[in-house]
């Protein structure tokens, strides 16, 4: 059993020799054109609600519409 213990005491001793790399220092190697892409991505998806959104305020007019029109239709009949 003292094989296992002193194996892992050298793999923690060499993880600790290997250079960490913070949040910051990630963030810094992401590609600018990844960053790029995804704040496109992001204001396309603002620009989609908000298009989904004026479709369905046109689509609840239409409807309201259409319901009038057939009641009018309804007590001509």
């Amino acid at each position: 059993m003292l094989f296992p213990v002193h194996y892992f005491y050298c793999l923690m001793s060499k993880y600790q020799e290997l250079p960490h790399k913070s949040d910051m220092e990630l963030n810094n190697t992401i590609p600018d054109n990844v960053l790029e892409r995804l704040s496109d991505a992001e204001k396309l998806v603002v620009e989609l609600k908000e298009i989904i959104q004026q479709k369905d305020l046109q689509l609840l007019q239409q409807d309201e519409v259409l319901q009038e029109e057939r009641k009018a239709a309804d007590t001509k009949n």
